[in-house]
């Protein structure tokens, strides 16, 4: 989920994640191969000013 991003109001003062944007690239990197079927299921995130991308960087990240 998107609720780990730095500053997340919900998720970090329980859990402490401080993850960036560019951390969601560098998962995408990871996780999405390009050729192979994939399903993304988006929960969680409410830092609603970085939330669409951090999505957007995670699913472009195998972009050409």
């Amino acid at each position: 989920g998107l609720d780990a991003l730095r500053g997340d109001p919900v998720a970090f003062p329980a859990a402490g994640f401080a993850l960036s944007v560019g951390d969601y690239a560098a998962m995408g990197r990871m996780l999405l191969s390009p050729g192979l079927p994939t399903l993304v299921i988006q929960e969680g995130g409410y830092l609603l000013d970085l939330v669409p991308d951090a999505v957007l960087q995670f699913l472009l990240a195998t972009s050409p």
